[in-house]
């Protein structure tokens, strides 16, 4: 689980240009915030969550 939270990590940051660093698509961003929280990462998450409510409203 951990190993495939690393590689998702990985592969976003290598897909993701410097315009596109910020504009994560919002199942993949919310699932990585679910993902950070049943890990026990909570401040992370907590951090994850906002971007994706940020980003959500933005689309809006």
């Amino acid at each position: 689980m951990r190993l495939s939270l690393i590689l998702l990590c990985f592969l976003l940051l290598l897909g993701s240009g410097p315009s596109r660093a910020q504009t994560v698509p919002g199942e993949t961003a919310l699932s990585f915030a679910d993902s950070l929280f049943d890990e026990g990462d909570y401040y992370r998450a907590i951090t994850e969550y906002k971007r994706f409510i940020h980003h959500r409203n933005a689309a809006a």
